[in-house]
């Protein structure tokens, strides 16, 4: 009786074989295949650009600049650390076998399956850090006081389910096969698999469920303040970055739906990295938004902002200040800066026209006031005194 287990050559000869067959009449092409590389690192850099920046003004206002840090703090840090260690994952595969690359164009071999579980795990503990991180900077935020409102209670049941929610997902995701190596590892046939495409689904439905809650759950708070119709709208849209991941975590869901349905899962797959990497990056956009204003303020306040700002006024106002031509001189001042400057020659006709000619909104504030000055010398002798006095009047002369 024939033993069913593949022998060593036959194994070598399936890991060294296309991961999909190919259509008829292509050959496949394991070198150099053909791929969209360049999409992919230019998306992938911008996001990572801009996670940076917003965790950047994070970092700055609540824990450098008072030097204090919160729970949220940490959990915001801990979330771009893990979604970093995503994009090293993505970065990876856009080495090989690249992005936007047919399955039949890859080995077997070379399915780098365990960059994607790395990869799954890094998104659910970045998206369930962040939405952590989230409820608790908007108690701060709106309940600084703890008053057990409906506010309040509405925050920790929706904290206490997501973090119930992401912490056994972190174990339904590694413990989907027995034993856990055969998640990336296909050569593996004495074990046993859950359905994980079921798993992946559920999350993402979730996920998006808790972006609705958390989107919609300041609103109320937001346009109950004492404050004007626009600012209202202000903070609302500042707050409703959210809805981009409300849409995200949409397609997300969509995609993940059709994927069973698409071989081709290699080419599929870049898809749901920039699905994901944008959801991420919104999130962190949420959690960061409310510092935007007081790093600017810090910013400005710094003494290199203000001798950059200081030069830019000096050079606008020397700009200003050539409206003036030599000749008499005349007063000129600008803000707290005060020249003196040469007054413009010509008919008074003359100096208007070319004032209006080469006045801008700037140049209105520049000239004040132009004076001009007399100045007289006189000398007087002691004989014109005497002479002086002895001509006034008879109520000078003394009496007799």
């Amino acid at each position: 009786m024939a033993s069913s287990t593949p022998t060593q050559d036959e194994i070598e000869a399936l890991l060294n074989g296309p991961a999909l067959t190919p259509p008829l009449g292509v050959k496949p092409n394991f070198e150099s295949p053909p791929n969209h590389n360049g999409i992919g690192y230019g998306l992938i850099s911008a996001m990572l650009a801009i996670a940076a920046i917003a965790i950047a003004c994070r970092i700055y206002t609540r824990i450098i600049h008072p030097r204090r840090i919160r729970v949220e703090d940490g959990l915001g840090i801990a979330s771009f650390i893990l979604f970093v260690a995503y994009l090293g994952c993505a970065y990876k595969v856009l080495q090989f076998p690249g992005f936007y690359v047919h399955q039949w164009n890859v080995r077997v071999r070379d399915m780098q399956r365990i960059l994607y579980h790395i990869a799954t795990n890094c998104y659910n503990g970045t998206v369930g850090a962040l939405k952590a991180a989230i409820l608790l900077e908007w108690l701060q935020l709106f309940n600084p006081s703890r008053h057990r409102n409906s506010f309040f209670w509405t925050c920790h049941i929706t904290l206490w389910i997501h973090i119930l929610f992401y912490s056994a997902s972190v174990f339904a995701i590694n413990l989907v096969c027995i034993p856990r190596r055969q998640i990336w590892d296909k050569t593996i046939t004495d074990g046993h698999c859950n359905d994980g495409h079921a798993l992946y689904l559920a999350g993402t439905i979730v996920n998006l469920i808790s972006d609705i809650a958390i989107l919609a759950t300041p609103q109320q708070v937001i346009w109950s303040l004492q404050m004007s119709f626009q600012k209202k709208v202000r903070v609302s849209c500042v707050f409703a970055i959210g809805i981009l991941c409300v849409g995200l975590a949409c397609a997300r869901i969509a995609t993940t739906v059709e994927s069973p349905w698409l071989p081709d899962s290699v080419y599929n797959l870049p898809t749901l990295v920039f699905l994901g990497v944008a959801e991420m990056v919104c999130a962190l956009l949420v959690f960061c938004a409310p510092v935007f204003p007081e790093t600017v303020s810090n910013l400005r306040a710094l003494p290199v902002f203000s001798q950059i700002s200081f030069l830019l006024r000096r050079s606008t106002t020397t700009k200003d200040t050539s409206l003036a031509s030599p000749g008499r001189r005349s007063w000129v001042q600008r803000g707290c800066n005060l020249r003196r400057q040469p007054a413009p020659r010509g008919t008074g006709e003359e100096n208007l026209l070319k004032r209006l000619d080469r006045t801008t909104p700037e140049d209105e504030e520049a000239i004040i006031r132009t004076t001009e000055f007399d100045m007289r010398e006189s000398y007087t002798t002691r004989d014109s005194e005497s002479r002086g006095s002895t001509s006034q009047g008879p109520w000078h002369q003394s009496r007799g």
